[in-house]
C-alpha cells in the first residue's frame, strides 16, 4: 500500500519533469501557433520541441527566451527584431545558424556553439564578442554595435565579415584567405591589411581614418567603397573586375581607371583631381565628380547615351576651371546633360576634342530671340554661324560642329 501511495505521489512530478519553463507568454504563444503547446500556462511539453530542428521567433516582441534550452536539436534559430537583452544558448550546441539582429542584447556567448556556421548579431549593444570557439564560422554580421575589437585568427572559414558602425580602429584579416566580402564602414580603422585576402570581391572601407589603402593583391575586387577617408594615392591597376567605385570625399589629386574596364558605377567627388580620363570605361553608367578641380574631363568612351540624364546619373558641376568636356557626341551631350538638370554647369561646353576649338558645342541656358547671324566680317549668313545677335542687344560668340 505504501508503495503504491509513493507511485501515485510520484507521479506528478514525473509528469512536470516532461515540462520545459517558458515564462514570457509572447514565446509560448508563438509555440502555440506553431502547433508544439495549446495554453498559456508558462510549460510546454520538452517533447514536443527536443527534437526540432528549426524555429523562427522574429518579431515577436519575446523579452526572455527562457526554455530555448530544451530545443537541444535546433539547428537553426531564429530570434531577430524582439526584446531581448540576453540569450542563453549554451545548451544549444548542434546550432548552425543564429540571427539575433535587433534585439538590446549587452552580451552575447557562443563560446559553447562549435557548429556556428552563420552568426547574425547586429544591431544590439555589444561591447564585445569572442569567436574564438567557432571555427567553422562562414557568415559574421555584427555591425552597428560598440565593438572595439573582434579576433577572427580562429575562423580561416569566412567569406563574409561584416562589421560597420562600431568603435574598431584596426581588424587583422591575415589568416581570412577565404574571405569575399569585407564590411568595415563607419569604424576608426586606420589601416587595412588585404595582402592576403586574394579572393575579396566587395570591399566597404568608407567612413574611417584611411590615408592610405593598397588593394593590388585584390584582383577580384567588383566593388570598392573607400570614400569618406583620407587617402591621397590609389593604384587600381590590378583591379580589372571593378563595377562599382565610390571613392569620393578623400585628398586625391590623380587616379587612373584605364584598366577598370567593366566600370558601371564612379563617384569621385569632393577630391582634388585635375584630370579625368573614362575613355576606356565603356560600361559607364553613373558619374559624380562634382567639386573637383578639373581642367579636363574625357568621356568619350563610345557609349555616352549608357550614362543617364538626370544628376544621379551625372554631375560634373562645381569645377570652376572646366570649361571644356569631351565626349562622343557633343550635339547629344548639350540636349541631355543640361544645366537644368543639375548634371554641368552654365560655362561647361561639350566638344569630340576639346583641342580643337572648333568642335566645341555650348548649352543655350536663357532664352532669347535670335534676330540674325553673321560672320566675322559682319555679314549675315545662313550657314556656320560665328556670331549670334539677339533682341536684348547681347552678342555672342558660337562655334559649331560642321
Amino acid at each position: 500500500m505504501k508503495k503504491l501511495l509513493l507511485i501515485l505521489f510520484c507521479l506528478p512530478l514525473m509528469t512536470l519533469a516532461q515540462q520545459t519553463y517558458v515564462p514570457d507568454d509572447n514565446f509560448e504563444q508563438e509555440l502555440i501557433s506553431l502547433g508544439y503547446d495549446n495554453i498559456i500556462d508558462d510549460y510546454v511539453q520538452t517533447s514536443n520541441i527536443n527534437t526540432l530542428t528549426t524555429i523562427d521567433l522574429s518579431s515577436k516582441n519575446i523579452s526572455d527566451l527562457t526554455g530555448i534550452a530544451d530545443f537541444t536539436a535546433l539547428l537553426y534559430l531564429d530570434c531577430q527584431d524582439n526584446q531581448l537583452s540576453g540569450i542563453d544558448i549554451s545548451n544549444n550546441t548542434t546550432l548552425t545558424y543564429l540571427d539575433c539582429d535587433e534585439n538590446q542584447l549587452t552580451a552575447l556567448d557562443v563560446t559553447a556553439n562549435v557548429n556556428l556556421n552563420n552568426l547574425q548579431c547586429s544591431f544590439n549593444n555589444l561591447s564585445t564578442l569572442d569567436v574564438n570557439s567557432n571555427p567553422l564560422l562562414i557568415f559574421l554580421f555584427a555591425g552597428h554595435n560598440q565593438i572595439s575589437t573582434i579576433n577572427v585568427s580562429s575562423n580561416p572559414n569566412l567569406v563574409n565579415i561584416t562589421i560597420p558602425f562600431n568603435l574598431f580602429s584596426y581588424i587583422d584579416v591575415s589568416t581570412n584567405s577565404n574571405l569575399s566580402v569585407f564590411d568595415c564602414k563607419n569604424n576608426q580603422i586606420t589601416s587595412l591589411d588585404l595582402s592576403n585576402n586574394s579572393n575579396l570581391m566587395a570591399l566597404y572601407c568608407n567612413y574611417n581614418l584611411l590615408t592610405a589603402l593598397d588593394v593590388t593583391s585584390n584582383t577580384l575586387l567588383e566593388t570598392l567603397w573607400c570614400d569618406d577617408n583620407q587617402i591621397s594615392t590609389l593604384n587600381l591597376t590590378n583591379n580589372t573586375a571593378i563595377k562599382n567605385l565610390m571613392i569620393d570625399n578623400n585628398d586625391l589629386t590623380s587616379i587612373n581607371v584605364s584598366a577598370n574596364i567593366f566600370l558601371e558605377l564612379f563617384f569621385c567627388q569632393r577630391n582634388d583631381l585635375t584630370s579625368l580620363d573614362l575613355s576606356e570605361n565603356y560600361f559607364l553608367q553613373k558619374l559624380w565628380c562634382f567639386d573637383n578641380n578639373l581642367t579636363s574631363l574625357d568621356i568619350r568612351n563610345n557609349n555616352n547615351q549608357n550614362i543617364g540624364t538626370t544628376f544621379w546619373d551625372i554631375d560634373i558641376t562645381g569645377n570652376y576651371s572646366l570649361f571644356c568636356v569631351d565626349v562622343d557626341n557633343p550635339g547629344w551631350s548639350m540636349m541631355n546633360w543640361t544645366v537644368s538638370n543639375d548634371c554641368i554647369d552654365s560655362w561647361n561646353t561639350f566638344s569630340s576634342n576639346c583641342g580643337n576649338t572648333s568642335n566645341i558645342i555650348e548649352e543655350h541656358t536663357t532664352n532669347k530671340e535670335l534676330l540674325r547671324t553673321i560672320d566675322v566680317l559682319g555679314r549675315e549668313t545662313k550657314n556656320k554661324p560665328l556670331f549670334y545677335i539677339y533682341d536684348d542687344g547681347t552678342v555672342e560668340k558660337r562655334i559649331v560642329i560642321e
